[in-house]
């Protein structure tokens, strides 16, 4: 099955045939912002206003530094083996935990803890769910971007950030650092997506 005949499949399963609309011209930012409050509501129950996620391009080891303590940082691999990140800042991982697990996201700061395989397992959903809304709107907008963004799913959780030095090939990155604002209010959380500038072989 092609890459098209497979996006139209995936727009009548999960009713996307048309992106939602944008003010202005549709950019890779203005699509993830959508995709990222869609996917809350559908998976997880949970109301997210997401910032204008800003957009640099990066080189792997600043970015790895950059890295917060205890982020969950989920490798995202597509079939032609290139490879992304999904970087969960604790409070943004500790609001998706919560309403899964209690119903409603806890107004005080999560206690600073390493995030767990069960962490990973939970948020995998949310970050599929995204990343599947952003490489069909994507796609039907026809944005440069489209080729790039499209066909990465979550593949499993790194145990720390230096694992990401040992996975993932040094050459140039597009990341998008979005700004959530989670549960109405209850939390402020923060999620990063990285991909590679350009597709395996070019």
């Amino acid at each position: 099955m092609s890459i098209d005949d497979s996006l139209s499949v995936m727009r009548r399963k999960t009713g996307t045939e048309r992106p939602l609309p944008e003010i202005g011209a549709p950019t890779a930012a203005k699509i993830l912002r959508t995709a990222l409050m869609q996917a809350g509501e559908e998976v997880a129950a949970l109301p997210i206003i997401a910032n204008i996620p800003e957009e640099k391009r990066v080189t792997l080891a600043p970015m790895v530094e950059e890295i917060a303590e205890n982020a969950l940082v989920s490798l995202l691999e597509r079939p032609d083996q290139s490879y992304g990140l999904a970087i969960v800042n604790p409070q943004a991982l500790a609001a998706l935990i919560e309403v899964q697990t209690t119903g409603r996201v806890a107004t005080r700061p999560a206690e600073p803890r390493p995030p767990t395989r069960t962490d990973a397992i939970m948020c995998a959903d949310f970050i599929d769910r995204t990343l599947e809304l952003l490489e069909i709107r994507a796609s039907d907008a026809e944005i440069d971007q489209a080729p790039v963004l499209t066909g990465f799913r979550y593949a499993l959780a790194l145990p720390e950030p230096r694992a990401v030095s040992m996975t993932l090939s040094d050459i140039p990155y597009r990341s998008f650092s979005v700004g959530l604002d989670m549960g109405r209010g209850a939390t402020q959380g923060r999620i990063e997506f990285v991909f590679p500038c350009d597709p395996v072989g070019t």
